[in-house]
């Protein structure tokens, strides 16, 4: 049931951009292959446990939802988020958006993607800086 997780990419074209590059079936079930942010609107970013997600009240309006498997576009106290979430031993970030359709993404990395998202920190606290 449940794909590969998604990989994290720095895209440094102008202007630069997050990438979440989706793997195998997730591609099907959240009907889209890719998700593509400017670094700009990456309010802040934060590693999370998997047992914080349990408080949340997801509400999927498009993907799936099975078990601890979750992946597509959710519905969250009035706002939507995007999740990719395989298995609860993981770990987890939530990257929180302004001016973009989905206003978190709530996703599971492994260790190669770990470095993109200290990259990423970086780059938000040197904007912050300015």
């Amino acid at each position: 049931m449940t794909g590969k997780l998604p990989l994290l990419r720095l895209n440094n074209n102008q202007p630069k951009q997050l990438q979440v590059q989706l793997k195998g079936i997730d591609k099907i079930w959240a009907f889209r292959h890719k998700i593509n942010v400017p670094i700009s609107h990456v309010e802040s970013i934060e590693v999370v446990e998997h047992s914080t997600l349990q408080g949340k009240a997801l509400v999927k309006v498009l993907g799936a939802g099975i078990g601890g498997y979750r992946v597509g576009t959710f519905y969250d106290c009035r706002r939507y988020v995007f999740v990719d979430v395989h298995h609860p031993d993981g770990k987890i970030i939530i990257v929180t958006l302004r001016d973009e359709r989905f206003k978190e993404l709530i996703l599971q990395i492994d260790d190669e993607s770990e470095n993109v998202v200290e990259q990423l920190q970086k780059m938000i606290d040197e904007a912050i800086e300015q």
